[in-house]
């Protein structure tokens, strides 16, 4: 997904259901929305070879992430950093696909070919039904967090979840302008 809102907005919805009626400790929440995101740091490394972008390479495969979750055991911090990922994943696996067993396979589940570029971003921001679903995550990253504002820290995500609206709005607007 570009600019990762998605990613950011299902993930505070996940974590606030898995802690309701609580919210979240601080380090639980910025860890899992940190690790939904960065992941996607890894279109540096994505050269012309890769048909599917950074979706190509090993940080895409869900293989060194199940291993990360199976570290939760003994290492509880690696749940909140494997399962954003996990659902990162999945996400990114709908929308133009990854090789969820790579590098051992190169099975792919979605087969959209998908570049970096701005033709993708013009294709994913032109189309209805995803500002349609990035709004509605955004909206119930809104409601999950609303109850958090015991913590200062806390309100910021409520208050990132209302910016990732007007992100997506811009960002649709912009890339429908160039059409």
């Amino acid at each position: 997904m570009p600019f990762s809102t998605l990613h950011a907005t299902t993930t505070v919805i996940l974590v606030g259901l898995l802690w309701y009626p609580n919210p979240p400790p601080v380090q639980i929440i910025y860890t899992a929305v940190a690790s939904a995101v960065f992941i996607d740091a890894d279109i540096i490394f994505a050269g012309p070879e890769h048909s599917h972008g950074h979706r190509d390479l090993i940080t895409h495969s869900m293989l060194p992430w199940l291993l990360v979750l199976v570290t939760a055991v003994w290492i509880p911090i690696m749940f909140w950093i494997a399962v954003p990922i996990l659902l990162h994943l999945g996400l990114d696996a709908i929308n133009g696909g990854i090789m969820p067993f790579a590098p051992l396979s190169r099975y792919r589940i979605g087969g959209q070919e998908v570049s970096d570029g701005d033709d993708y971003r013009l294709q994913y921001w032109g189309n209805n039904k995803v500002i349609l679903v990035e709004i509605l995550t955004a909206i119930g990253a809104i409601i999950i967090s609303s109850d958090w504002a015991g913590d200062p820290l806390l309100i910021l995500v409520n208050w990132c979840a209302w910016v990732s609206i007007a992100v997506i709005i811009g960002l649709a607007v912009f890339y429908r302008s160039k059409r």
